[in-house]
């Protein structure tokens, strides 16, 4: 006579690599905002403007912050996409503001560093921007739109 073997429970260590990964991809993802944040006091400090040379380097210090920010942004809304937790789809709309605002005012800041008439570089920030938006807020967005209850 054999007895039977327990049942063992399912395991918890994908859910647990899935926070930890979150959690890593929200430190450079936060600095990134966090310097868009502080560009952009100065710039509303400085009287909605750069002196001489700073335009240049807000420039890349805004490319550079947003790169940072964006790719932790998009794995971060894929683990959400997936996550078994019943409010995913707020923390996904909350994501996408994040990522929409971030965007925005990295957009607006650098668009007041452009000459007026370099119109190819304005035409790169726009799609540069709109790129940003359609990849890092629109999915999470997404997500949110179509999980909701439509009474």
């Amino acid at each position: 006579m054999t007895l039977p073997m327990p049942e063992t429970p399912p395991s918890n260590m994908p859910v647990v690599l899935r926070i930890i990964l979150a959690v890593l991809c929200l430190l450079p993802s936060a600095v990134g905002l966090l310097i868009i944040l502080v560009i952009t006091g100065a710039f509303v400090i400085e009287g909605f403007g750069f002196r001489g040379d700073e335009a240049m380097w807000m420039q890349a210090f805004l490319a550079g912050a947003g790169f940072l920010a964006l790719p932790p942004a998009i794995v971060i809304g894929i683990i959400l996409r997936y996550a078994r937790w019943k409010r995913a789809t707020s923390a996904s709309l909350v994501l996408a503001v994040i990522v929409g605002a971030a965007t925005a005012l990295a957009s607006g800041v650098i668009r007041t560093t452009i000459a007026p008439d370099d119109s190819e570089s304005y035409i790169t920030l726009l799609m540069f921007s709109l790129a940003a938006l359609v990849t890092g807020a629109l999915p999470p967005f997404l997500h949110w739109w179509n999980a909701r209850d439509i009474k």
